[in-house]
């Protein structure tokens, strides 16, 4: 202590006071005025190596937290509200998983039936081919007509096909007369012997699917194309990690599949978790015991006092001067 001095040979009572207890700062039990060390530091903390907040350096114990695999993401449909040990692969997101589809997701993990087929046509109202049946995509297939004749002051090089009547000498266009027909060599109803064109005469198919049950129908198709419809549409759970996978199921909806949450599903133990519904056989309970360290009986694995500790004599007398010198009352 600062007061010794070793020439001394008489003690005047100008050394300090011995104050017994715990002299390290980082204890539960710490006091600044402690002189001495007399080995009575408290370090609650986990003594279990398995759980994630394992303490090492601690002397009882407390509430383990173990360790809880899932998905943390809460924007996943497999989110683990009580997960503490994030693993991505157990994360699905839903979503149109079809790369084909106009509202293709690359994110998406699983198919949740909201694609949208790509109906892809001629949108240009100009040409012989087109229709007004709700095409979501161009098809850059339009057909326009015009005049073909290199030698017309009306020339058109992006004409599909020759319509005589649009061409003119002095930019004057011919019209000629009789009924109107389709002069599109690529329609259907194509009248190689007509005068005059009119786009609206011409009849073009409209492939897509024709199945109204289908995902992918189209309303506006007249040509049935089974390569553009949907598979059978099956719901169910598509995630191979939940508990109620279905293997032939071909579409997951919100709620459809039941995650696994391993946890403690035990309500009276320490780290009981709601969420969980399978066991993670890591339930951890109360254990009733001694809790001060230099009682006779002390358990050092007792999470909560049972008020059974017992001292030997010079134990209850350390304990008793230790509590004086360091509270309130003695520092008055």
């Amino acid at each position: 202590m600062d007061a010794y001095e070793p020439a001394a040979t008489h003690e005047d009572g100008s050394c300090p006071p011995i104050i017994l207890g715990c002299a390290h700062s980082t204890a539960e039990n710490y006091r600044s005025l402690v002189t001495i060390d007399d080995g009575t530091c408290q370090y609650t903390g986990c003594l279990d190596s398995r759980a994630l907040n394992f303490n090492p350096s601690a002397t009882s114990n407390a509430p383990c937290t173990y360790p809880v695999p899932g998905c943390m993401n809460s924007e996943a449909d497999s989110y683990h509200p009580g997960a503490n040990v994030h693993v991505a692969s157990q994360c699905t997101y839903l979503g149109c998983t079809d790369g084909q589809a106009l509202n293709f997701e690359p994110n998406a993990t699983t198919n949740d039936g909201s694609c949208t087929a790509v109906f892809a046509g001629c949108t240009n109202p100009s040409a012989s081919n087109y229709a007004n049946v709700g095409y979501n995509r161009d098809c850059g297939c339009c057909r326009l007509p015009g005049c073909a004749d290199s030698a017309s002051p009306n020339y058109n090089a992006n004409a599909a096909f020759h319509v005589a009547s649009m061409c003119a000498a002095g930019r004057r266009q011919l019209h000629a007369s009789g009924n109107a027909s389709c002069l599109d060599p690529g329609s259907l109803n194509y009248d190689s012997l007509g005068a005059t064109h009119m786009n609206a005469v011409c009849s073009f198919p409209i492939f897509g699917c024709t199945e109204s049950t289908n995902l992918y129908y189209v309303a506006g198709a007249n040509t049935h194309n089974q390569s553009m419809c949907a598979p059978p549409t099956i719901y169910g759970c598509l995630a191979p990690t939940a508990l109620n996978y279905q293997m032939n199921a071909t579409i997951q909806r919100e709620g459809d599949c039941v995650y696994a949450f391993p946890g403690c599903m035990d309500p009276t133990a320490y780290n009981y978790g709601s969420e969980a519904n399978v066991p993670n056989g890591l339930c951890t309970y109360p254990v009733l015991g001694c809790t001060i360290p230099i009682a006779a009986n002390y358990n050092a694995s007792a999470t909560a006092s049972d008020g059974s500790c017992t001292f030997h004599v010079a134990e209850a007398l350390t304990l008793i001067l230790s509590w004086f010198r360091t509270s309130d009352w003695y520092l008055r």
